[in-house]
């Protein structure tokens, strides 16, 4: 697994280059696939944990609080 350094090196120059698609998974599995496929860069959500909260997903609730 690449170092902190190497991973903010990646970033700048995904930035730098022309568009890039970063897709927002789900949950890990759709995390693990998608850079299975050779995405370097994955989104992240509120709405996400949202959603999982209120479809009443075990333990999500915690994941939202802002203590």
């Amino acid at each position: 697994m690449a170092d902190e350094h190497s991973k903010a090196i990646t970033c700048a120059e995904l930035h730098r280059s022309a568009t890039f698609v970063a897709p927002n998974p789900w949950d890990a599995g759709s995390a693990r696939m998608l850079s299975g496929h050779g995405f370097f860069a994955l989104a992240t959500t509120s709405a996400c944990l949202f959603l999982k909260s209120a479809l009443g997903y075990a333990g999500s609730h915690a994941l939202l609080g802002r203590s």
